[in-house]
């Protein structure tokens, strides 16, 4: 057999060398043992197969596979999309100190490093390597989507390029040059599932989130060709890069099986044909009770080798045994996170000097909270288990989906004002904030008999997740959509007058009443400054958004104490006036799942057809942030289906 297979590599390699002289192509006489290698890794064996391992060993034949087998050209053609060097090092350090926080997909020291000898190969005229070329590109492109606005400025007025461009020549560059890479001819497989995956999480943070889920997959199998999960065909490696090649497969693996439950679409790996080595310690901080900045990673592999087959049997079976059976590993798991990461009473003493720690706590407390919402989801828009319906065990677990909605919506308020504005693109945050809103909007439609638990507190926090949607609307294209739907949402629902308050609607019948017409010059409001719900000049006045402005003309009201308590009222923070709502009847069924395809038409026309007193707009008729945006456009990354609501 191994005779057949040598003579069959070989007869390739002849036929190989024939297309070469025939095609004239010039350069150094190839290596005949490596020429050999390659033929053999022609014949489409993985990597780490036996039957590669022993011929090779057999043969004494090299690892290596492509050499500099890659054609300068594609490399030089995405050289001209790298900025200067000075220019570059500032994207680079941003990405260090901001973006790569997020996944930790690089290695700081190692990265600077790789850098460093990359600009010295180029200035010495050496040819560069393309997977590192690669990955400065998209490294460029993900730090150019998290700049701040001094370093915004500073590269829009000095390069002549808006950073939405530049952040896409990167990427594109980055995308062309990896298509060129001939897959198994790979010179350093660390690095290029580095870059394949942050061209996936590139897609994620511009929202396209089809072509993020695809993305991920091509970093999947590459990571898979070199053996990276089963943590196989490393020993000829350093301990350092055993150890990258460890942490990376945690980052695409925690990726895969979280945006997998995102978007209702298969996994790209197998739980049981992997190897999931937990990472280890690199970083030296000297304080060890300090997580290191991938312990957030670990954690989240942690858990996830436990619910993620947990979550996959929801999508078909939302008992309540299997619901608190999620319950009891989230709570269990979370119990392990030190003090310093916990979300109640944390030991804030080191996020001065460790600035990763807090965003690390915030996003760690979201995705527990979200772990522990999302199996209590079918018990708050009516579609929990009918054996339990009505009774009392139902209601407890309406009341703990209240209270885990409410905890996330919280946690990502905090996580929000904590990476505002720098890195509003970050979809992870708006995402949540958007999702539990939605599931409370569902919850207060289905509250018929008015026994939702803190319904005051429930309206407020739908008041809070539409100021920070609306207020980073002209930063995301997400936070516009998500500001757009969630407005139609909270339209229809049916309120008090009390909560109606909340929410900021004036009562009309009052303000006829009053007669008063006073009214906020040029359509501002006073606000803090620094208030990442409002955006504005240094002075602290700020434009009311458009779908505000039905309130410029708002008349004083006599103010509830206990309204004023609920709401931390303060004069330098007036309530957003949403347009009063129109009389609709809404219909929501247990059985049925609404079409996405709802659109505002009929919103929009009975909308038209109700008086508005003082001149006020037309609900949903007059927005900068439309609510005629269809809710097609969220379709393809969230699942309309759970809310179980059908909008008019």
């Amino acid at each position: 057999m191994w005779i057949m297979l040598l003579d069959e590599a070989r007869s390739k390699e002849k036929a190989y060398h024939i297309l070469y002289r025939s095609k004239e192509q010039v350069g150094p006489t190839p290596d005949p043992e490596i020429e050999l290698s390659r033929g053999l890794s022609r014949l489409g064996y993985a990597p780490t197969s036996d039957t590669i391992a022993f011929t090779r060993k057999a043969l004494d034949l090299s690892m290596l596979d492509g050499g500099k087998s890659i054609n300068s050209e594609p490399v030089n053609k995405a050289l001209g999309s790298v900025l200067p060097k000075i220019y570059t090092d500032m994207l680079v350090k941003n990405f260090l100190d901001v973006a790569n926080y997020q996944y930790y997909t690089c290695f700081p020291a190692q990265l600077t490093a790789q850098c460093s000898e990359w600009w010295e190969g180029r200035a010495a005229g050496r040819q560069l390597n393309p997977e590192l070329t690669c990955l400065l590109l998209q490294v460029c492109a993900s730090s150019t989507q998290f700049l701040e606005d001094d370093l915004r400025n500073k590269l829009e007025t000095e390069l002549g390029d808006k950073a939405q461009t530049l952040t896409e020549r990167f990427h594109t560059a980055a995308l062309e040059l990896s298509a060129s890479i001939p897959r198994g001819e790979v010179q350093d497989a660390i690095i290029m599932v580095q870059q394949l995956f942050l061209a996936a999480v590139w897609y994620k943070y511009e929202a396209k989130m089809i072509e993020a889920w695809h993305a991920l997959g091509s970093a999947i199998r590459a990571a898979q060709e070199s053996g990276m999960h089963k943590d196989s065909n490393s020993d000829a490696l350093s301990e350092f890069d055993q150890e990258m090649r460890r942490r990376l497969w945690c980052i695409i693996w925690n990726a895969d099986w979280q945006m997998s439950g995102v978007l209702s679409r298969p996994v790209h790996t197998d739980q049981k044909d992997m190897r999931l080595g937990l990472p280890s310690r690199l970083e030296g901080n000297a304080d060890p009770e300090v997580p290191t900045p991938i312990a957030s990673v670990a954690y989240q592999a942690q858990i996830g080798v436990i619910i993620s087959p947990l979550f996959r049997e929801l999508g078909h079976n939302n008992s309540v045994d299997l619901t608190l059976k999620i319950e009891k590993e989230v709570e269990k798991w979370m119990d392990t996170f030190p003090p310093v990461l916990r979300d109640y009473r944390p030991n804030k003493d080191w996020d001065e000097k460790y600035p990763y720690v807090p965003f690390m706590r915030c996003q760690l407390n979201v995705v527990a909270y979200s772990f522990l919402l999302g199996p209590l989801k079918a018990y708050l828009i009516g579609a929990s288990d009918l054996e339990i319906k009505g009774t009392r065990q139902e209601s407890d677990l309406r009341a703990k989906g209240v209270d885990a909605c409410l905890d996330l919506l919280d946690a990502a308020e905090r996580f929000y004002k904590l990476i505002y504005p720098a890195c509003v693109k970050y979809f992870f945050i708006l995402f949540f904030i958007f999702d539990g809103a939605t599931v409370l909007c569902s919850a207060l439609a289905h509250d018929l008999d008015r026994t939702l638990p803190k319904r005051d507190r429930v309206v407020l926090a739908l008041r809070n997740s539409m100021d920070l949607l609306e207020g980073v609307s002209h930063l995301s294209q997400t936070a516009i959509i998500s500001a757009a739907v969630l407005k139609k949402l909270i339209i229809v629902l049916p309120l008090t007058a009390h909560e109606r308050m909340i929410l900021g609607w004036e009562d009309r019948r009052k303000r006829i009443k009053t007669g008063s017409n006073t009214s906020t010059e040029s359509g501002t409001l006073y606000a803090t400054s620094n208030s990442p719900a409002r955006t504005g000049s240094s002075s602290g006045l700020t434009s009311l958004p458009e779908w505000d402005k039905c309130a410029s003309t708002q008349q004083s009201f006599d103010r509830d104490p206990a309204l004023d308590s609920a709401l931390e009222f303060n004069p330098a923070r007036m309530p957003i006036m949403l347009p009063e709502p129109p009389e609709f009847n809404m219909s929501f069924s247990d059985a049925e799942v609404p079409s996405t395809n709802s659109g505002p038409e009929h919103l929009h026309e009975q909308a038209q057809m109700q008086p508005h007193p003082l001149g006020a707009d037309v609900p949903a008729a007059e927005s900068s942030v439309s609510t005629e945006v269809p809710l097609e456009h969220l379709q393809n990354l969230w699942d309309w289906g759970y809310l179980n609501m059908e909008l008019p």
